[in-house]
């Protein structure tokens, strides 16, 4: 059984709290877990906990609209970009995604999230939510008549988005940490080939990060991990037709002498994920 984990916690008033635990799991993002450690001097002292300073982060914006009527895209999850240059989007229809929006057949409820979104920031709300209406709505549901917004949310985050660049797997911590009961969970935890399907795919990977760090902490302390991580979906063919086509194509270069497996300047290692590339 580990040592326990000793926390002390500085209030903003100057006041002190501890806490002991027998493990704890950081389950932050990465500009969240720099700030931590920029604030901990044990933390900053530590070079496993001083690298994530190398980690970088992007700004979000999201917006959420409740409609008049209701859309029918042809999937409730999509990608798009080309809108504004360099920003990159998803945009969710919520009322076949969550219960909670799904009562109304007459009306719908979508969120766009906007990432590297750092010249979108400045805009005001209704600028933001015209983005939406205007441009992307026509793009996922193009026979629909334009709807009526009835409520909406716009937030904004400075530097709330893991930010992926080559190179970046060398700072990026593994579910456990060399620490006895310390343990990571986020989309900017590293996993490499043979992991989780989940590693490209922030809110996904961040869920299931969590579950096998809250298995690992129950392990480490003696108890039944009893979070059931389901695997992902298989390949699609043409991926799996791929995927074999190079790992056959690195065989036989290495059988010539010849090494395939990297790029010149890249890591050896794997990225991690690839929720925005720099």
């Amino acid at each position: 059984m580990p040592l326990a984990v000793r926390l002390l916690v500085t209030a903003t008033g100057g006041g002190t709290e501890e806490w002991v635990a027998d493990a704890f799991v950081f389950a932050v993002g990465v500009g969240a877990m720099q700030r931590i450690v920029a604030a901990s001097a044990p933390l900053a002292a530590s070079p496993f906990f001083a690298a994530f300073s190398n980690l970088a982060t992007t700004d979000v914006a999201a917006v959420r609209l409740w409609l008049d009527r209701r859309l029918r895209p042809a999937t409730p999850s999509n990608v798009l970009v080309r809108f504004d240059p360099g920003v990159g989007s998803t945009l969710f229809h919520l009322s076949e995604l969550q219960d909670e929006y799904s009562s109304d057949p007459s009306t719908s409820v979508v969120e766009a999230d906007f990432y590297h979104a750092a010249s979108l920031l400045p805009l005001s709300d209704e600028e933001l939510v015209a983005k939406v209406v205007e441009q992307m709505l026509p793009v996922v549901d193009p026979g629909a008549t334009r709807p009526r917004v009835m409520d909406q949310s716009v937030l904004r985050f400075r530097g709330a988005v893991s930010l992926f660049s080559p190179g970046c797997a060398a700072y990026m911590p593994t579910v456990q940490t060399p620490y006895n009961g310390i343990f990571m969970a986020g989309d900017w935890v590293r996993q490499g080939p043979g992991t989780h399907a989940a590693k490209g795919l922030c809110q996904e990977k961040a869920y299931v990060t969590g579950l096998q760090a809250g298995n690992q902490a129950a392990e480490a302390v003696g108890l039944r991990s009893n979070a059931v991580v389901l695997p992902g979906e298989a390949d699609e063919t043409h991926i799996a037709a791929g995927r074999e086509a190079v790992g056959r194509l690195r065989a036989a270069a290495g059988r010539l002498g010849v090494n395939l497996g990297r790029l010149p300047g890249l890591p050896s290692g794997p990225l991690g994920g690839f929720t925005l590339m720099r």
